[in-house]
């Protein structure tokens, strides 16, 4: 079944889950059609209807890529990539669909440094908290590993947090 709606662009970098009834999210890159810019996309499947929804763009920026995804026990999904805005290097952002009220939210930025951030990865645990972490590019050329928590009881995610020393050591 096809589900790249967007006539004549080219989709790449597929990442897709499943929660505990069969429904699923795929999310993917996708050129735009204008100069090099790439979007992030993503489409659900309704095993009640045995179909796939139309897919919608979920980044907000003038580029996005590298996109992931996950899902917790109660089918939350939250996907997330990087984010480029004119004139400004890539960061991290994130968005989630509620099983509750079938929509995605808007897309959120994580990461808060002007710094670039890079190979976001995600993990949702079965209550719906998540962990997101990434690549950052310091000012003085090291790279840091950096995170953010989503909190299931306040629907928030947390200031980023350098796991790695920005010294290199």
């Amino acid at each position: 079944t096809l589900i790249q709606t967007v006539s004549g662009q080219t989709g790449q970098a597929p990442q897709v889950v499943s929660d505990s009834s069969g429904n699923g999210t795929v999310v993917w890159q996708q050129y735009t059609g204008t100069g090099v810019s790439l979007a992030v996309y993503a489409a659900r499947f309704d095993v009640s209807t045995a179909t796939w929804n139309s897919a919608i763009e979920l980044d907000s920026g003038i580029s996005a890529s590298n996109p992931q995804v996950a899902v917790d026990a109660s089918g939350n999904v939250i996907a997330v990539w990087e984010q480029a805005s004119t004139g400004a290097v890539a960061q991290i952002a994130v968005a989630r669909w509620s099983q509750s009220t079938g929509n995605w939210g808007a897309p959120q930025t994580v990461q808060t440094s002007t710094l670039r951030g890079s190979n976001p990865q995600l993990d949702v645990a079965p209550d719906g908290s998540a962990t997101v972490v990434w690549t950052q590019s310091e000012a003085n050329g090291n790279l840091t590993i950096q995170a953010s928590r989503f909190a299931t009881a306040t629907g928030a995610w947390s200031p980023p947090q350098a796991l790695s020393p920005a010294n290199g050591t």
